[in-house]
């Protein structure tokens, strides 16, 4: 497979588990909040609590925090009746950490620890998360992720590995879209069937820019509900803006 066709669906991979863990009860992991606490007994006599923040008040991520798509943004790239509403989670799925996010609230959005690792390969510093509950499927999900690698490369590399994920798990179906020139990675829209125990499909599509910062837009919803122009159009708005806020972005 040509290298950065490999980029782009690996790209997608990845964005696909954000809201398969976050919103569609992929996984059973708290994914809200500012903290995570992580306990541990050493000797059976004392047990030490160590805090994560998943939050930060970095300048880099309040700022990615402002270039991700807003309700009404959505409603307006979707021709929505209504902007929608924040995505509140379910009872056997809380939401992905929303907002401006630390490394750990970025690899949080993840359904396994083992994605932060890959960040760090990538040199990702921080990010942030928006999860919307819209009404273009039964049971519709949108969520868009903004991730800040060090840069193109950098974070090139860690779409590469995600490559192994698109192959790993199979059962997808990757749309090329070789009309839409976004970013330095060619499109592709990525629909994934339920997993196991799910009732949800994600179509997803991804893209990166030169100064390493990395967007995600996927949605979930009742298989077949959702079609790849509703995440193009997405990939679209969300590209407008970035070009419109991009000097915002500080370096680090």
């Amino acid at each position: 497979m040509h290298r950065r066709a490999q980029t782009s669906i690996g790209a997608a991979a990845l964005a696909v588990f954000v809201l398969a863990a976050g919103a569609c009860g992929g996984s059973d992991k708290s994914g809200s909040g500012d903290k995570a606490t992580t306990t541990s007994t050493t000797a059976s006599t004392s047990t030490t609590s160590t805090t994560v923040l998943l939050t930060t008040d970095s300048k880099v991520a309040a700022a990615l925090d402002g270039t991700i798509l807003t309700a009404a943004e959505v409603q307006s790239a979707l021709a929505l009746p209504a902007p929608p509403q924040p995505f509140t989670g379910t009872g056997a799925a809380p939401p992905p950490p929303q907002g401006p996010l630390s490394l750990d609230g970025v690899a949080k959005v993840f359904p396994d620890p083992a994605y932060k690792g890959l960040l760090e390969q990538g040199e990702a510093s921080v990010g942030a998360n928006k999860t919307y509950a819209a009404a273009i499927g039964a049971g519709a999900v949108i969520n868009v992720l903004a991730v800040k690698f060090k840069d193109a490369t950098t974070g090139g590399t860690f779409v590469q590995s995600a490559t192994q994920v698109a192959t790993t798990f199979g059962g997808a179906k990757t749309n090329a879209h070789p009309e839409v020139k976004i970013g330095v990675v060619p499109a592709a829209v990525l629909v994934v069937p339920p997993a196991p125990g799910a009732q949800a499909e994600t179509v997803v599509i991804a893209t990166l820019y030169q100064d390493g910062v990395y967007y995600q837009v996927s949605s979930s919803a009742a298989p077949g509900s959702v079609k790849d122009e509703v995440v193009l159009k997405l990939l679209a708005a969300q590209d407008a803006k970035y070009q419109r806020t991009k000097a915002s972005i500080p370096a680090s």
